[in-house]
């Protein structure tokens, strides 16, 4: 029986760098694509049939809409997906959730897996965004998962430091 392993996608952005990961992990895994709001906006362009169009299946998808990116929003967005996401990871009991990125979204996605006890590949830890809200998210991810994929030496040295 092959190992399970749940990906998941945001948005188009993200989506564009997972994408030959998900086929590559198809040949010696069981995954699993699970797909946010973004995916699913028509001010996104519904980007999920781009998913569909490519030949996979979204398995489960976090489907909610969000108004913008006031606090009350984020926090409202954040909760609903832990508890939607709580109960299908308690369901599908994946190896591990591969993860890419900062956004809260993916904040939210990491919290429940870390909760959960199911173990976390991060994509793009130790990255900067000076300025950026994202920082925090994106080292909290790095600290929560356990696989750490860095797109350069200086990342791996700061995921190395946390």
């Amino acid at each position: 029986m092959k190992k399970k392993i749940i990906v998941y996608t945001g948005s188009r952005a993200d989506y564009g760098l997972l994408k030959s990961i998900i086929i590559n992990l198809k040949t010696y895994f069981d995954v699993n694509l699970v797909a946010g709001s973004q995916h699913f906006s028509k001010k996104y362009n519904y980007t999920y049939k781009e998913i569909i169009k490519d030949g996979l299946k979204i398995d489960y998808s976090l489907n909610f809409k969000i108004k913008d990116t006031s606090k009350n929003e984020l926090m409202s967005h954040i909760s609903l997906s832990l508890k939607k996401l709580n109960l299908y990871l308690n369901k599908k009991r994946p190896e591990i959730v591969i993860l890419l990125g900062d956004r809260y979204e993916v904040y939210a996605v990491a919290l429940c897996c870390y909760l959960n006890n199911i173990r976390i590949g991060h994509i793009h830890g130790g990255e900067l965004t000076y300025g950026s809200f994202d920082d925090g998210l994106r080292h909290s991810i790095t600290k929560f998962a356990d696989l750490h994929f860095v797109t350069h030496e200086n990342y791996k040295k700061r995921v190395i430091q946390m």
